[in-house]
């Protein structure tokens, strides 16, 4: 079974553009590839602490390292400046700008074959644009402090989801969120599911109108050290 590198985007609560305010504009134009690329996946519109960004998955019949070279030349003929093929173990990086944008596209071979699988992220040029950073709806207590928020638009839908982390217990942090959501109207789902873990301390869902947010608070040990993470996502 073939099993393709895929990026990881925690999207989340369907809330009006009225309650969230509007999207920075992303302004990114659309990527093509080389026809030993085949594009399996676009992200919806993405911002991401401020940074907008577009995410193409993609998958190949080739070597990682024929991808990466075909890549190159692809851009190059049309006016990108293209970086060297870097590799962390099997994973190939490889880093292209022009004028205004910045891509990232890593890659690697796909396990019990020779195709391979991977991703290309196109953001604006760091050094040329200043992040509008956005502030979450979700109400956080005074001793979390936030990693990542994201915002998508997807068609006339727009989505948010909050990680999050703090040094109290995860069960302090995540029952002092539930009842700051249930302080705002929401109540728990009717088909909430139950989960017993030994990692995740508080797992809720809660409902308010036609949106339903997910809530996950566990504990992990970082260098000795326990804290908690929170991550909060949502759907209509």
């Amino acid at each position: 079974m073939r099993r393709f590198l895929s990026v990881l985007m925690v999207v989340g609560a369907l809330y009006p553009a009225t309650s969230l305010g509007a999207l920075p504009s992303s302004r990114l134009p659309k990527l093509s590839f080389p026809p030993s690329v085949e594009v399996t996946e676009i992200s919806p519109d993405l911002i991401r602490n401020g940074m907008p960004m577009r995410i193409y998955g993609f998958r190949s019949n080739h070597r990682i390292e024929d991808v990466m070279t075909d890549m190159q030349h692809y851009l190059e003929e049309r006016h990108f400046v293209v970086g060297k093929v870097m590799a962390l173990g099997e994973l190939k990086t490889l880093g292209v700008s022009d004028q205004k944008h910045f891509i990232n596209i890593q890659g690697q071979r796909v396990r019990h074959g020779q195709s391979s699988a991977g991703f290309v992220v196109i953001t604006p040029r760091p050094d040329l644009y200043e992040p509008k950073m956005t502030t979450p709806s979700i109400p956080l207590p005074d001793d979390v402090d936030l990693l990542s928020h994201e915002l998508y638009r997807d068609g006339d839908r727009m989505g948010e989801a909050v990680l999050a982390i703090s040094p109290q217990r995860a069960r302090y942090v995540g029952n002092a969120l539930v009842t700051g959501f249930e302080d705002a109207g929401w109540g728990a789902a009717p088909n909430e599911m139950k989960i017993t873990s030994d990692t995740i301390a508080v797992y809720r869902v809660l409902t308010k109108g036609d949106r339903v947010c997910r809530l996950i608070a566990m504990d992990q040990t970082i260098d000795g050290k326990t804290i908690a993470t929170i991550d909060v996502t949502c759907h209509n």
